[in-house]
């Protein structure tokens, strides 16, 4: 939930950023660490246990997350 808070002061609050647009960039903000971290980590060879448990922890969260940042946003 602090990504997307931080996103939506910095759109809203500092650069004045047209509210849909700002919805759309907190939305994306809301979203669950992406696939393709993991593909690096595996590439690499680094932390790639960690980056497996980011990817889990963070989609089990956005189930939840997710839609009290989109109710929030369409509030507004």
């Amino acid at each position: 939930m602090l990504h997307p808070l931080a996103v939506g002061i910095a759109a809203l609050a500092i650069f004045k950023v047209d509210p849909f647009s700002a919805g759309v960039m907190i939305s994306a903000a809301a979203l669950p660490v992406a696939g393709n971290v993991y593909i690096l980590a595996q590439h690499f060879g680094i932390a790639v246990q960690r980056v497996s448990t980011a990817i889990l922890i963070s989609t089990a969260i956005s189930i939840a997350s997710i839609p009290a940042v989109i109710h929030w946003i369409t509030q507004g």
